[in-house]
C-alpha cells in the first residue's frame, strides 16, 4: 500500500468514525428526549391513579347514600300506605256518622260563600 493510499483510508476512517460519533450523538439526543417524555407519562400514569382512586371512593360513598335514601322512600312509602288507610277510616267514620244524623241519606255538599 502506497503512502497516498494509507493517507486516503485513515481520511476514510476518520470520516466514518466522526459520522459514527455525530449519529450517536443524535441517538443520545434522541433517548433523552423519550427518557424526559417518559417521565412526563409516568408522572401522568400516578396522577391518573390517584384521581381513579378518589373516583372509585366517590361513586362507593354515592352508591351507599343511594342505598340509605332508597331505604328511606320505602319507610315514607309504607308510612303513606298507613296515613292512607288510617284517613281512609277516619273518612268511612264521618261519612256514617253524617249518614246516621241524616236519616240515612247522604249529606249534601255545601256551597263555599264567595268572599270578595
Amino acid at each position: 500500500m502506497t503512502h497516498e493510499e494509507m493517507e486516503r483510508s485513515m481520511d476514510f476512517i476518520l470520516k466514518q468514525q466522526a459520522q459514527f460519533a455525530a449519529d450517536i450523538q443524535k441517538i443520545n439526543e434522541t433517548i433523552d428526549k423519550h427518557n424526559e417524555t417518559f417521565a412526563k407519562h409516568a408522572e401522568a400514569i400516578v396522577a391518573l391513579t390517584g384521581l381513579h382512586g378518589r373516583l372509585v371512593e366517590a361513586q362507593v360513598r354515592l352508591t351507599e347514600a343511594q342505598q340509605e335514601h332508597a331505604g328511606k322512600i320505602a319507610e315514607w312509602a309504607e308510612a303513606g300506605k298507613r296515613t292512607d288507610e288510617r284517613l281512609d277510616a277516619l273518612i268511612t267514620t264521618v261519612e256514617r256518622y253524617i249518614s246516621s244524623r241524616n236519616g240515612g241519606r247522604a249529606a249534601k255538599p255545601r256551597r263555599r260563600r264567595r268572599t270578595g
